[in-house]
Parts: C-alpha cells; structure tokens; sequence
C-alpha cells in the first residue's frame, strides 16, 4: 500500500509525455471509448494496457493481457541524470526506474523518443521488440507575425523546474546581453529568471503542463535558447524542442550534443552551440542585429518542425500496437 501512495505522491494529475506521444494525436479514440483513459498515463484497448512512463495512478482495472511500454528519459545510461536536481534524481530512480524495472519484461513493444533511448533499451532488453516515435503538438504554429512588428526583441528560456543546471551557465552572458541591447527582454521559464537579476529579465515562473501550454502562443519569441548540460540524459532527449520553438515562433539555438541541433543547422533553422557562453552572445547579438535573417530561420523552423509533427504517423503506430 505504501508504494502506490509514495509514488502518487511524486507524479502528477498532467503528463506532457502523454499528451505529445499519445492523447493529442488519438484524442477521438479517447472521446469514442475506442480507448480508455485509466490515469495520466495508462491507456488500455480491449486487449492492450499502454503504460507511458509509469502507472502511478492507475487501479487494477487497467490490466489487459498485454502491455506496452513507452519511455521518453535516459533512465540507464552511465552518468545520465549528473545534471539533475537532487529532487529529479529521487524521482528518476523511485519513479521511472521501478517501471522500468516491471514494464520491460514482457512487453510486446517498447517505444522510445529518440536514438539513444533504442540503443540503452537494446542493451537491457536484446530481444524486445523497439519502436521511435517523435512528438506531435496539436497547437497551431505561429503564424510568425512578431517577427515583422519591431520594437521588443524577445528572446526566450523554455525550461522548466528541471532545467536549472542547463540554464545557469548562461545567466551572466544573457544579463549582459540586456545591458548591451536596451530594446531586447528576455523570458525565462521554470523559475530561473532570478539567475539572470535583470529587470527586462521576465520569470515564467513554475507552472503545470495545461497552463503551459496555454501560456506558449503568447509568448512571441525571435529567438528560443536550448542549452544543455554535456550528460548523456541530455544526448537522449527527443526532438521536442523543435516543435516547441515553432509553436512559439522562434529561431532556435541549441547545444550541439543534442541530436536535433544539427537537424536545425542543416535547416537553417538555428545553430548548434558548444558550451561556451561566449558562443551563445556572438549568435544573439547576430540575431538581434539582423532581424530579418532572424525571421528567415524562424521559418525554416516551422517547416522542419511540421515535417516531424506527425499525428498520422503516431495514430498509425498506436492502431497497430494497441490492437484496434
């Protein structure tokens, strides 16, 4: 009894994870009882329980005969979580390591966000059956019309409470950034904007995924910031922010050990940087300098994101695994 409590406890009633891998995109299967939805991130078919992540707060009405398996965080590679707050290791190892630890055997197909999470999948289960799977965001794309309105240059941290480490070697760059060009103002989200303590320096504060994602299309950035502790939890994140950034409306830097980076160079929708804070000023004062070439990435950002924000080809996946 202990443990279903204390894990409810550490997990919430919204999961991102749900909604960009399953519930956005198969939301009518939902609607028409095609699928039951047990808990944040339980789904079951006639025959086909699809546990994403955990079943924390799921009952036992949930149990079919077979099971799947979607995991979206670096949960065994060596030295993965070094970069998170101690409170996010807890929750990694309490939380998401003991589903693993009960989801992997057994299950008919394991599906994983990126690369990395196939390869650390395949090292621990050789025989089970691997499928990748990229987000899809039901939220419209900007239309852009910032970028062609003047004034403010926005410049955006869409982190959330997890995200400190990544953010804070970048603080006293970007507090500079502000000093040197009065008419940009920086967002920041999970509650880092004090690292900054700057007055055009706006906190997001911590907020839940509905506020969220309901607080995005407001935002308006020119230019979204993707820094990344060099972790191997990091290297295995998905390709999520691309689409974020086109919700939004911005051009995105981003660091180079994320695989999407380089899929945004190639693009010409943003730049792939090494750690060094100084290579994230040199950028950002580009940008901010030559706002059309700024727009121009924005919007290559848009069309990489569309070619990957794929409701199809996510229903396509679900339809066959669940058995429907």
């Amino acid at each position: 009894m202990l443990r279903p409590l204390f894990t409810r406890a550490l997990t919430t009633q919204n999961s991102p994870t749900a909604a960009l891998y399953f519930a956005d995109a198969c939301a009518d299967w939902i609607r028409e009882g095609r699928v039951t939805r047990h808990a944040p991130t339980v789904f079951t078919s006639a025959t086909t329980r699809l546990v994403i992540r955990h079943d924390a707060r799921a009952g036992r009405d949930s149990r079919r005969r077979r099971h799947v398996y979607l995991i979206d965080d670096a949960i065994d590679l060596d030295g993965a979580d070094a970069a998170l707050s101690r409170y996010w290791r807890f929750k990694l190892d309490r939380v998401e390591r003991a589903a693993a630890a009960a989801f992997l055997p057994g299950a008919a197909a394991v599906v994983v966000s990126s690369a990395a999470l196939e390869r650390m999948i395949r090292a621990r289960a050789p025989d089970a059956e691997i499928r990748r799977l990229d987000p899809y965001w039901a939220t419209p794309f900007s239309d852009l019309a910032h970028h062609r309105q003047g004034g403010a240059f926005r410049v955006a941290y869409l982190g959330s409470q997890v995200h400190g480490p990544d953010f804070a070697p970048l603080a006293p760059m970007l507090r500079g950034f502000l000093e040197d060009w009065p008419e940009a103002e920086l967002i920041v989200g999970g509650g880092h904007g004090g690292l900054v303590g700057h007055p055009r320096a706006r906190d997001l504060g911590a907020m839940g995924w509905r506020d969220w994602r309901r607080a995005l299309p407001t935002l308006r950035p020119h230019v979204a910031l993707y820094p990344l502790a060099e972790t191997p939890f990091n290297a295995a994140r998905s390709l999520n922010k691309l689409i974020e950034h086109a919700v939004v409306g911005a051009a995105g830097l981003y660091a180079s050990i994320w695989p999407g980076a380089a899929l945004a160079e190639r693009a010409g929708a943003g730049r792939a940087l090494g750690s060094d804070p100084g290579a994230w000023r040199a950028a950002l004062d580009l940008m901010a300098a030559d706002r059309e070439m700024t727009r121009g990435m924005a919007v290559a950002g848009g069309d990489l994101a569309g070619r990957i924000n794929d409701a199809s080809a996510q229903r396509r996946l679900w339809a066959e695994l669940l058995e429907l």
